[in-house]
């Protein structure tokens, strides 16, 4: 769970796409990463800010791009059969 209470992490929005952003922070690396700074359940911006990440190359960071519009995109197809979601279909 994390916890943003006032303060955005995504503060140098120049650095990366939103979607690297999205990809980074779902990895099991930076989600033990994100434990050893902070073993509380409860994680901050603070935190996210501590996590190391480097400049990808382009053709990297294209890639990581397109596989995370590919997983968006099956959420949102499984999510379509979720009686709970605004986009159900009957």
């Amino acid at each position: 769970m994390i916890q943003l209470q006032g303060v955005s992490f995504l503060e140098d929005s120049a650095k990366y796409n939103l979607k690297t952003y999205l990809a980074l922070l779902n990895t099991k690396l930076i989600s033990y990463i994100l434990n050893c700074l902070n073993a509380t359940v409860a994680t901050n911006s603070d935190d996210i800010h501590r996590v190391p990440l480097v400049k990808i190359e382009s053709i990297i960071e294209d890639t990581i791009i397109a596989l995370c519009n590919e997983c968006v995109k099956i959420k949102m197809d499984i999510n379509r059969y979720s009686i709970i979601e605004k986009d159900f279909d009957k």
